[in-house]
This record gives C-alpha cells, sequence and structure tokens, in this order.
C-alpha cells in the first residue's frame, strides 16, 4: 500500500510540473488573442493545478481513532 501512495503523490507532482508549464508556456490549446476563450484555459489550468497542490497536503485521519480499545482481563 505504501508504493500505491508514492506512486499516487509521484503521479501528482508530474501533473503539477505539466499544468504549471502549461500555463506558462505561449502556446494553448486556445489562443490568448481570443479575448476570454484564451484565459479561460489558462484559468482552468490554474484551478485544476491549485486543487492538485492542495490535495497533497490534506490530513490523513489518525488510525488510532479508528481502532477500538482494547479490553483488559484480570485472570
Amino acid at each position: 500500500m505504501k508504493n500505491n501512495m508514492i506512486n499516487s503523490r509521484s503521479a501528482k507532482i508530474a501533473v503539477a510540473i505539466l499544468l504549471l508549464a502549461y500555463i506558462v508556456s505561449p502556446i494553448d490549446l486556445v489562443s490568448d488573442v481570443i479575448p476570454l476563450a484564451g484565459w479561460l484555459d489558462d484559468f482552468m489550468a490554474a484551478a485544476v493545478l491549485v486543487r492538485n497542490i492542495c490535495s497533497m497536503f490534506e490530513e490523513k485521519p489518525n488510525r488510532e481513532e479508528e481502532l477500538p480499545e482494547a479490553e483488559v482481563i484480570d485472570e
């Protein structure tokens, strides 16, 4: 399971780098010459980038809280 977590985080970092490169790059799917439509694709890429970065820093639930308390048996 730890290997899955590493691959997932690595994928998120790779996607973040690609999105940042797309935003900075002068080459876009929709040219910035077209008002609003040209900026909209950059805005959407930025929104996905922010969501991706935020998801990397989400708090993980504490596993100790999920486990039931142990019973003490007196002999």
